[in-house]
């Protein structure tokens, strides 16, 4: 054999070797977890798990299963990411492609239709629906108008996360919002976050049904317009006698309601109908003082998590004070308050009067010492605290977190999940990481290749 085949012979050999050791690096990473292989560049950081998932993860202790009902050909990419994120968190966590196109019967066994997600969880006997449309979410109006698709949201912790949670839960938390006072329905956005916190909301008004059921862990009353009556205000002292819990979200009306406010009294919160401004610097939005940014009190736990440097937005509130001597075995416990230079302005007279108010309280009173049961009422003066204009013109405010924190304070086996969607306004860009292994074939080996090369050619030079 000459010369010129032997050296034929031995890059043909360091070339195969070359394209052997690409394929192994190959086969390789590709079972390496998802979170080594895709880095997340996107401004909302849609493919990044929050630590409220992590610990949910960390602490499962049934097995579960992410189901994705569709032809693989049409998931999008960024839900599969997501959902194999999952997987690597917890070794409780599994995740199945279901082709009803190659397997029809799945729908059936599943009970669910294509381009969804199924969270299931065998121990439980439970599994609950994700549709690929909650996760990716459009602006609906840009699609009627004009017949194209805008991307808004991705929602897919808060959807894969609640999944999870509510399927490895054995029960969930009983919550009436009290009807026939005028008061506003709770909005999608507040009922999604209870849902997702393990909470089950119905509507109950207490004067056609006369009672509150003995599974109500929680009730809310969302912006009266009218006063309650006499038997309703004794069934709602009765209800928080026995260790109830109840949310109340009031504000200034045409005609003082009278029953409600004495209710609130007997728990040491005197309501003021009126509205309450805050001139002071950084105490109010838009220059407009009556849209109120209040001050943080955190000796409260509702105010656990909540970020110090993010604002809560009060529109038009109202305003309470706090007794000095409130009644016996009952602590009242201020969580959001003005500054001293505000002032309240009675809707009659137009009449201001300046002080401290306080915005945010609860009220918590010991009902048997030894069993260490205690009732609980939150007041927030501020009817339009989670109304859907509100939360969605300022997705970065603390409204919707203080009020979950609120309900799930004090109910067993409820801690609030409130994950919201992630901005999809910038383009989504994900990348394969910029670590190891994209220098090794991003950097090292067409490196390798060019001093081969190089080699080479100088040694034939030579020759």
């Amino acid at each position: 054999m000459t010369r010129k085949c032997k050296k034929g012979s031995y890059m043909a050999l360091f070339t195969l070797v070359v394209i052997a050791a690409v394929i192994v690096l190959n086969l390789i990473v590709g079972k390496l977890p998802a979170k080594y292989l895709k880095r997340d560049l996107s401004s909302g950081k849609i493919l990044t798990l929050g630590d409220t998932t992590r610990d949910i993860a960390a602490q499962l202790d049934r097995d579960v299963t992410i189901h994705i009902v569709a032809d693989p050909n049409t998931v999008d990419e960024r839900i599969t990411s997501f959902v194999n994120l999952y997987k690597d968190l917890s070794p409780r966590i599994s995740v199945e492609n279901n082709d009803p196109v190659l397997h029809p019967d799945v729908l059936a066994s599943l009970d669910t239709e294509p381009g969804s997600l199924v969270v299931s969880c065998e121990s439980t006997g439970k599994k609950t629906s994700v549709s690929f449309d909650d996760i990716i979410q459009f602006d609906p109006m840009v699609y009627y108008q004009y017949g194209q698709i805008k991307e808004t949201a991705f929602d897919g912790e808060g959807q894969i996360t609640s999944a999870i949670r509510y399927v490895t839960s054995d029960t969930a938390a009983a919550v009436y919002a009290l009807t026939g006072h005028g008061e506003a329905p709770l909005p999608s956005a507040v009922t999604d976050a209870m849902d997702k916190s393990g909470m089950n909301v119905t509507e109950l008004n207490l004067l056609t049904q006369g009672f509150i059921p003995q599974d109500c862990s929680l009730l809310i009353m969302n912006a009266p317009g009218k006063d309650i009556s006499a038997d309703e205000k004794e069934m709602l002292t009765d209800y928080l006698k026995n260790g109830g819990r109840m949310m109340l979200l009031a504000g200034c009306t045409q005609d003082t309601l009278v029953n409600l406010t004495e209710f609130c009294s007997q728990y040491g919160m005197d309501l003021k109908n009126g509205f309450v401004a805050d001139p002071a610097p950084q105490h109010f939005y838009n220059n407009n003082p009556f849209n109120v940014i209040p001050d943080y009190d955190f000796a409260s736990s509702l105010l656990t998590g909540i970020d110090s440097s993010a604002a809560a937005l009060l529109v038009q509130p109202s305003g309470m004070t706090i007794q000095e001597n409130p009644p016996e075995d009952i602590t009242v416990q201020p969580f959001l308050t003005t500054s001293d230079s505000a002032f309240l302005v009675d809707p009659v007279t137009q009449e201001k009067t300046q002080g401290a108010y306080v915005l945010g309280a609860t009220a918590t009173e010991t009902v048997n010492q030894e069993e260490g049961t205690a009732s609980m009422l939150t007041v927030i003066t501020a009817p339009g605290m989670i109304d859907d204009s509100i939360l969605s013109r300022f997705p970065s405010i603390t409204n919707l977190p203080l009020f979950m924190n609120a309900a799930a304070n004090g109910l067993p086996g409820v801690t609030p999940l409130s994950i919201p969607g992630k901005s999809l306004d910038i383009t989504y860009n994900m990348i394969t990481s910029a670590g190891l292994w994209s220098a090794l074939f991003i950097i090292v080996i067409p490196v390798v290749f060019l001093i081969a090369g190089f080699v080479i050619w100088m040694k034939r030079r030579k020759l």
